[in-house]
Protein backbone atom coordinates (compact mmCIF):
# COMPACT_ATOMS: atom_id res chain seq x y z
CA UNK A 1 0.00 0.00 0.00
CA UNK A 2 2.63 2.97 -0.93
CA UNK A 3 -0.13 5.72 -2.61
CA UNK A 4 -1.77 7.43 -0.31
CA UNK A 5 -5.45 8.52 0.10
CA UNK A 6 -7.25 10.94 -2.30
CA UNK A 7 -7.15 14.04 -0.69
CA UNK A 8 -10.49 14.81 -1.83
CA UNK A 9 -12.31 11.53 0.08
CA UNK A 10 -16.11 11.82 0.79
CA UNK A 11 -17.42 11.76 4.16
CA UNK A 12 -17.31 7.91 4.96
CA UNK A 13 -15.03 6.58 3.02
CA UNK A 14 -12.10 4.88 4.79
CA UNK A 15 -9.04 5.45 5.56
CA UNK A 16 -5.50 2.89 6.77
CA UNK A 17 -3.13 4.40 9.18
CA UNK A 18 0.21 3.77 7.45
CA UNK A 19 2.08 5.22 10.24
CA UNK A 20 4.71 7.49 7.84
CA UNK A 21 5.29 10.20 5.84
CA UNK A 22 4.39 13.23 6.57
CA UNK A 23 6.65 15.64 9.52
CA UNK A 24 8.88 13.35 11.61
CA UNK A 25 6.57 14.45 14.93
CA UNK A 26 3.31 13.99 13.28
CA UNK A 27 3.65 10.02 12.83
CA UNK A 28 3.80 9.81 16.35
CA UNK A 29 1.64 12.54 17.95
CA UNK A 30 -1.30 10.05 15.79
CA UNK A 31 -0.15 7.19 17.43
CA UNK A 32 -0.46 9.44 20.99
CA UNK A 33 -3.72 10.16 20.19
CA UNK A 34 -5.06 6.76 19.69
CA UNK A 35 -3.69 5.92 16.13
CA UNK A 36 -2.48 2.06 15.40
CA UNK A 37 -0.80 1.23 11.89
CA UNK A 38 -2.59 -0.98 9.53
CA UNK A 39 -6.37 0.13 11.47
CA UNK A 40 -8.78 1.53 9.51
CA UNK A 41 -10.41 4.94 9.89
CA UNK A 42 -13.82 6.82 8.75
CA UNK A 43 -13.46 10.17 6.90
CA UNK A 44 -15.68 13.28 8.39
CA UNK A 45 -13.97 15.79 5.84
CA UNK A 46 -10.80 16.73 4.30
CA UNK A 47 -9.45 20.40 3.65
CA UNK A 48 -7.59 20.92 1.14
CA UNK A 49 -4.92 23.14 1.10
CA UNK A 50 -1.61 24.53 -1.14
CA UNK A 51 0.95 22.17 -0.50
CA UNK A 52 -0.89 20.64 2.92
CA UNK A 53 -4.08 18.66 3.30
CA UNK A 54 -6.17 18.37 6.46
CA UNK A 55 -7.93 15.04 7.10
CA UNK A 56 -10.34 14.45 10.15
CA UNK A 57 -11.66 11.05 11.30
CA UNK A 58 -15.39 10.52 12.99
CA UNK A 59 -13.19 8.51 15.48
CA UNK A 60 -11.43 11.77 16.42
CA UNK A 61 -13.72 14.42 15.08
CA UNK A 62 -11.78 17.20 17.04
CA UNK A 63 -8.38 16.36 15.74
CA UNK A 64 -6.25 16.66 12.09
CA UNK A 65 -3.98 14.99 10.70
CA UNK A 66 -1.67 14.99 7.97
CA UNK A 67 -3.50 13.33 4.37
CA UNK A 68 -0.19 11.92 3.58
CA UNK A 69 0.03 9.22 6.32
CA UNK A 70 -3.31 7.59 5.34
CA UNK A 71 -4.51 5.57 2.11
CA UNK A 72 -7.40 4.02 0.73
CA UNK A 73 -8.99 1.23 2.22
CA UNK A 74 -9.56 -1.21 -0.26
CA UNK A 75 -10.60 -4.83 0.91
CA UNK A 76 -9.44 -7.80 -0.91
CA UNK A 77 -12.85 -8.90 -1.60
CA UNK A 78 -13.71 -5.91 -3.21
CA UNK A 79 -10.69 -5.94 -5.47
CA UNK A 80 -11.06 -9.36 -6.55
CA UNK A 81 -13.57 -10.78 -8.98
CA UNK A 82 -15.42 -14.06 -7.52
CA UNK A 83 -17.26 -16.76 -8.60
CA UNK A 84 -20.43 -17.80 -5.92
CA UNK A 85 -21.58 -20.81 -5.25
CA UNK A 86 -24.87 -19.62 -6.65
CA UNK A 87 -23.05 -18.97 -9.94
CA UNK A 88 -21.84 -22.08 -10.50
CA UNK A 89 -25.30 -23.90 -9.83
CA UNK A 90 -26.93 -21.72 -11.92
CA UNK A 91 -24.27 -22.48 -14.29
CA UNK A 92 -25.26 -26.44 -14.20
CA UNK A 93 -28.74 -25.87 -14.25
CA UNK A 94 -28.26 -23.50 -17.67
CA UNK A 95 -26.40 -26.17 -19.23
CA UNK A 96 -27.25 -29.60 -18.06
CA UNK A 97 -23.50 -30.22 -17.42
CA UNK A 98 -22.51 -32.69 -14.12
CA UNK A 99 -19.82 -31.93 -11.46
CA UNK A 100 -17.00 -33.63 -11.61
CA UNK A 101 -13.78 -33.23 -8.96
CA UNK A 102 -9.86 -32.99 -10.05
CA UNK A 103 -10.19 -32.37 -13.66
CA UNK A 104 -11.60 -29.29 -15.87
CA UNK A 105 -13.92 -31.27 -18.04
CA UNK A 106 -14.66 -34.78 -19.56
CA UNK A 107 -18.02 -37.20 -21.15
CA UNK A 108 -18.74 -40.23 -19.04
CA UNK A 109 -20.96 -42.78 -20.35
CA UNK A 110 -22.61 -39.44 -22.66
CA UNK A 111 -23.09 -36.88 -20.00
CA UNK A 112 -20.55 -33.70 -20.45
CA UNK A 113 -19.59 -33.33 -16.99
CA UNK A 114 -17.28 -30.22 -16.16
CA UNK A 115 -15.71 -28.67 -12.56
CA UNK A 116 -17.03 -25.38 -11.20
CA UNK A 117 -15.14 -22.60 -13.63
CA UNK A 118 -15.24 -24.92 -16.70
CA UNK A 119 -19.59 -25.10 -16.14
CA UNK A 120 -18.75 -21.49 -15.28
CA UNK A 121 -17.11 -20.65 -18.66
CA UNK A 122 -19.43 -23.13 -20.29
CA UNK A 123 -22.81 -21.02 -19.41
CA UNK A 124 -21.14 -18.16 -20.73
CA UNK A 125 -21.02 -19.11 -24.42
CA UNK A 126 -23.91 -19.34 -26.93
CA UNK A 127 -24.60 -23.07 -26.51
CA UNK A 128 -23.11 -25.94 -24.26
CA UNK A 129 -21.36 -27.76 -27.17
CA UNK A 130 -19.35 -24.51 -28.35
CA UNK A 131 -18.23 -23.50 -24.86
CA UNK A 132 -17.01 -27.27 -24.38
CA UNK A 133 -14.88 -26.53 -27.64
CA UNK A 134 -13.51 -23.25 -26.63
CA UNK A 135 -11.86 -25.11 -24.08
CA UNK A 136 -10.86 -28.30 -25.35
CA UNK A 137 -8.81 -26.27 -27.89
CA UNK A 138 -7.36 -24.81 -25.16
CA UNK A 139 -3.56 -25.86 -24.56
CA UNK A 140 -3.24 -23.61 -20.82
CA UNK A 141 -6.73 -23.86 -19.85
CA UNK A 142 -5.84 -22.45 -16.16
CA UNK A 143 -4.75 -19.44 -18.56
CA UNK A 144 -7.71 -19.88 -20.45
CA UNK A 145 -9.85 -19.53 -17.69
CA UNK A 146 -8.43 -16.93 -15.67
CA UNK A 147 -8.82 -14.82 -18.81
CA UNK A 148 -12.18 -15.29 -20.21
CA UNK A 149 -13.61 -15.15 -16.53
CA UNK A 150 -11.09 -12.12 -15.90
CA UNK A 151 -9.86 -14.15 -12.12
CA UNK A 152 -7.09 -13.61 -10.46
CA UNK A 153 -4.57 -16.33 -11.21
CA UNK A 154 -4.01 -17.19 -7.52
CA UNK A 155 -7.77 -16.59 -6.97
CA UNK A 156 -8.49 -19.07 -10.00
CA UNK A 157 -5.71 -21.74 -8.45
CA UNK A 158 -7.78 -21.45 -4.68
CA UNK A 159 -11.00 -21.72 -6.50
CA UNK A 160 -9.35 -25.05 -7.93
CA UNK A 161 -8.26 -26.26 -4.81
CA UNK A 162 -11.20 -25.88 -2.70
CA UNK A 163 -13.68 -27.24 -5.38
CA UNK A 164 -11.34 -30.75 -5.76
CA UNK A 165 -11.10 -30.50 -2.15
CA UNK A 166 -7.72 -30.38 -1.78
CA UNK A 167 -6.44 -28.87 1.80
CA UNK A 168 -5.83 -25.53 2.39
CA UNK A 169 -2.09 -24.56 3.26
CA UNK A 170 -1.90 -21.65 6.22
CA UNK A 171 0.87 -20.45 4.18
CA UNK A 172 -1.51 -19.47 1.08
CA UNK A 173 -1.85 -15.84 0.76
CA UNK A 174 -5.26 -13.92 0.95
CA UNK A 175 -6.63 -14.34 -2.68
CA UNK A 176 -6.05 -17.98 -2.75
CA UNK A 177 -7.67 -18.42 0.34
CA UNK A 178 -10.64 -16.65 -0.69
CA UNK A 179 -10.69 -18.27 -4.12
CA UNK A 180 -10.47 -21.77 -2.09
CA UNK A 181 -13.27 -20.71 0.30
CA UNK A 182 -15.69 -19.78 -2.93
CA UNK A 183 -14.39 -23.10 -4.38
CA UNK A 184 -15.30 -25.05 -1.17
CA UNK A 185 -18.45 -23.57 -0.70
CA UNK A 186 -19.40 -24.04 -4.48
CA UNK A 187 -18.59 -27.73 -4.40
CA UNK A 188 -21.01 -28.32 -1.14
CA UNK A 189 -23.89 -26.12 -2.73
CA UNK A 190 -23.51 -28.57 -6.55
CA UNK A 191 -21.83 -31.77 -5.25
CA UNK A 192 -25.96 -33.36 -5.21
CA UNK A 193 -25.70 -33.09 -8.57
CA UNK A 194 -22.66 -34.70 -9.54
CA UNK A 195 -22.50 -38.30 -11.55
CA UNK A 196 -22.33 -40.79 -8.70
CA UNK A 197 -19.15 -43.03 -8.22
CA UNK A 198 -20.90 -46.07 -7.11
CA UNK A 199 -22.05 -48.52 -10.18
Amino acid sequence: MSETMNIYAEKGAKLVFLNRNGRDHESAEARKHGLTEGAIYTVERTEVGGWYTDVYLQEFPDKSFNSVMFADYKPASLEIKRITPEQVFAAYQATGVVPIQDEWFRTIDGQKCACGLSAVQVAQAADTEVGFQDIVMQGDIEEFLSNTLELKKDYLRGFIYGFDGSSLSERADDTFKLGWKDGYDSWWKVKHLAVSDEG
